[in-house]
């Protein structure tokens, strides 16, 4: 049951943060002003955001325009699990942009660190 609260308390976080992103996309639209256009080289960590904010991805991470939900990311849990649930409504918008883990990394927990997948404890049945 505190699982789920906690899902459903990130959720609103999410959906607060998304909406805040949102408006601001919308005011730099209207200004015609953007450092999403300077280029900077593949693997950088550091990547421009449409609000004009610089994210900086942690040990093991890389920037995505569109699968940073917490919610959609794999992590030692989810490991074994084909298809994660992703969900996709007008309100959660699976499609965020934030940091991921690498190729063959997972987060050992929601927001948690990311971590080569082999070092996951193991789960006992």
């Amino acid at each position: 049951m505190k699982t789920i609260l906690f899902v459903l308390f990130l959720l609103g976080v999410v959906m607060i943060q998304v909406q805040s992103k949102q408006a601001s996309v919308e005011s730099d639209e209207e200004n015609n002003m953007s450092i999403v256009d300077t280029a900077f080289g593949e693997g950088d960590d550091n990547e421009a955001t449409d609000d004009n904010e610089w994210i900086e991805c942690g040990e093991y991470e890389v920037y995505s325009q569109c699968n940073a939900n917490p919610i959609c990311q794999r992590t030692c849990e989810t490991l074994g699990i084909d298809d994660i649930p992703c969900p996709k409504t007008a309100e959660t918008k699976s499609c965020i942009g934030g940091c991921i883990c690498q190729e063959d990394y997972v987060r050992f927990d929601y927001y948690g660190q990311c971590i080569h997948n082999n070092r996951c404890p193991r789960v006992r049945h």
